[in-house]
C-alpha cells in the first residue's frame, strides 16, 4: 500500500505542475484509487462513489475547457472523500 501511495505521489509531483491538465490527471487518480482499493475493504458505497470520482477525473483527458475540468476535478475530490469515509453524516 505504501509503495502505491509513493508511486501516486511521485507521479503527481512529476507530471501535474509542469504541464496543462490532460492524461496526467486520470493516471494519478487511478494510482490513488488503486492505493485505496488495496488498503480498504470493498463495499457498494466505495465502488459507486469511487467509480463516479474516476469518471469525473478522466474529463481533463477528454476536454480542453479549463472551467469544466476544474469543476469536474473538485467534484471528483469530493466524491473520492465520500468513497473513502462513507456517506454517513455524523
Amino acid at each position: 500500500m505504501r509503495v502505491l501511495a509513493l508511486l501516486a505521489a511521485l507521479t503527481a509531483a512529476a507530471t501535474l505542475p509542469s504541464s496543462p491538465l490532460g492524461v496526467d490527471v486520470p493516471v494519478v487518480a487511478i494510482l490513488v484509487a488503486a492505493t485505496i482499493a488495496v488498503g480498504t475493504s470493498v463495499s457498494l458505497d466505495r465502488v459507486l462513489f469511487g467509480g463516479l470520482a474516476l469518471a469525473l477525473a478522466t474529463m481533463p483527458a477528454l476536454l480542453d475547457a479549463r472551467w469544466v475540468t476544474s469543476i469536474d476535478i473538485v467534484a471528483a475530490c469530493l466524491l473520492a472523500a465520500v468513497a473513502v469515509a462513507g456517506p454517513r453524516v455524523v
